[in-house]
Parts: structure tokens; C-alpha cells; sequence
């Protein structure tokens, strides 16, 4: 455990194969237990295949868990590796977030390289989960690369982000050209988003090219929004090109939207946007 530190990484590259069994990043594996931590990461790459055989696997970053008052900024940053973790929780950028954040701030981040696991599987992140008073900005950036999922909870640049309280998501000019699939809660730029109190979500000026496809609950912004309690989404000024398939509950914007029971309290303001693409559903 530490208090008051500071990490900055700057100007660096890993070109490299980085392997190990949960717990991988390009640059940095498993950040835990720290308080009043600041981290930077600015003009930085990864050219490495990222490799886990367990979960939380990240182009950059493999875990950030349980942290106090932690703040982080990112930019400029490219991942052009392919990662991969057998298991869950793997993104381009970081695999999992855990109980830790205030502030994050990404901007002008790609990634082109291909993302692949079971479930929690996002171009930037794979799962943001248990988060308090969380804000979370993230613009100008860019997945290039295919997200696969064999199983499900897939997005273009975040996974699965459940059970967050207090929690802020700003997401202005993100753009989607990637192969995006997986079994269920597919979406071309958020797989599944559940089980959240106060929480706001905010897409604008933010575009899906990519093709989106799965079984059920795909979108082509958002898979599936469901079950939390005052939660609000706005998608404005924002357009999905992609081709987006499925079996059942497939939509250009959002494939499905649910509460399950009257104690739930969600709404969803789309404006200003337009779905392009072929949007198919068997059922």
C-alpha cells in the first residue's frame, strides 16, 4: 500500500511480447490498494502482443483495483498490439477497473490492434466495475481494431460497466471502425451497462463504422442498457454507419433497454443523431 504517489510514463514504448496468467499489461500489470495516487500516461505506444491465459488484460494497463482517490490521465497513447486473455476483462487500453477512480481523462487514444476474450471485452476497457463518485472523459480516440468476444459483453470501447454509484461518463468524438462481435450485449461502442445508481451517460458527436454482430441485445452504439436506478443516457449529434445483426432485440442505437422491476429508474435521449446502417434481426 502507498499514499501520495505519482506515476508518470511518458514518451515510452514497449515492443516487446508480454505474456503472464491474469493480471497483464503492456506497461504496467496490477495497480492495488494505493491512495491519493495521480497516473499519466501521454505520447506513448505499444507495439506488443499482450497475452494472459487469466483475465484482466490490457494493452497498456492489465488491472486497477482498489484504489482511494485515484486520478488518471491518458493521451496521446496508441496500442498497435494484439491482446488477448482467455478469460474475461480484456481491452485495448486496460482490462479492468476496480473500486478506484475520481477522475480519469483519455483523450486521443487509438487503438488499432485486435482485442480478444470470453466476456468483459472492450476496445479501450473490458469492465468498469463497483466505481464511487467516479468521472470518466474520454475523447478524440479511435478503435481500429476487431473485438471479439466468444462469449458476450463487447463493445467498441468498453465492455461491461456494472454496479458503479455516483458516476459520471463523458464520451465526445469517439469513432468505431472495428469488427465487433460476441454472443450477447454487443455494441459498437458499449457492450452492457447495468446495476448503476446516479449514474449519467453522455455519447455525442460520436460515430460507429464498424460491422456489430451477435446473438441478442446488440447495438450499434449500445448494447444493452438495464436494471439501475436514476440513471440517464443521451446519445446527441452522433451516427451509427455500421452494419449491426442478430437474432433478437437489435437496434441501430441501442438493441435493448430494460428495468426488470419498478424499483429501477432509467431514462434514454437520443438527438440530433441518425442510424445509416442495415440493422437485421431473425426475430
Amino acid at each position: 500500500d502507498n499514499t501520495n504517489i505519482a506515476m508518470t510514463i511518458s514518451n515510452s514504448t514497449n515492443s516487446g511480447i508480454v505474456t503472464g496468467d491474469g493480471s497483464v499489461g503492456g506497461l504496467v500489470g496490477y495497480i492495488n490498494k494505493n491512495t491519493n495516487m495521480a497516473m499519466t500516461i501521454s505520447n506513448s505506444v505499444n507495439h506488443a502482443s499482450v497475452i494472459g491465459s487469466g483475465k484482466c488484460v490490457g494493452g497498456f494497463v492489465g488491472i486497477i483495483h482498489d484504489n482511494s482517490n485515484m486520478n488518471m490521465t491518458a493521451s496521446n497513447v496508441i496500442n498497435n498490439g494484439f491482446v488477448s486473455g482467455t478469460s474475461n476483462s480484456v481491452g485495448g487500453f486496460v482490462g479492468h477497473i476496480y473500486n478506484s477512480m475520481n477522475m480519469v481523462v483519455i483523450s486521443n487514444f487509438i487503438n488499432n490492434g485486435n482485442i480478444t476474450g470470453s466476456d468483459y471485452v472492450g476496445g479501450f476497457a473490458g469492465e468498469l466495475w463497483g466505481n464511487t463518485n467516479m468521472t470518466m472523459t474520454i475523447s478524440n480516440s479511435i478503435n481500429n481494431g476487431s473485438v471479439i468476444g466468444s462469449r458476450k459483453y463487447v463493445g467498441g470501447f468498453f465492455g461491461y460497466i456494472v454496479d458503479n454509484k455516483d458516476m459520471a461518463m463523458i464520451n465526445t468524438n469517439l469513432i468505431n471502425n472495428g469488427f465487433i462481435t460476441g454472443s450477447n450485449n454487443v455494441g459498437g461502442l458499449v457492450g452492457f451497462i447495468s446495476g448503476s445508481t446516479n449514474m449519467t451517460m453522455t455519447i455525442s458527436s460520436s460515430t460507429n463504422n464498424g460491422i456489430v454482430n451477435g446473438n441478442s441485445y446488440v447495438g450499434g452504439l449500445i448494447g444493452q442498457l438495464s436494471s439501475s436506478i436514476n440513471m440517464t443516457a443521451t446519445i446527441s449529434s452522433s451516427t451509427n454507419n455500421g452494419t449491426v445483426t442478430g437474432n433478437f432485440t437489435v437496434g441501430g442505437f441501442v438493441g435493448y433497454m430494460n428495468t426488470f422491476s419498478s424499483i429501477y429508474s432509467m431514462s434514454l435521449d437520443i438527438m440530433s443523431s441518425a442510424n445509416k446502417g442495415s440493422v437485421s434481426s431473425k426475430q
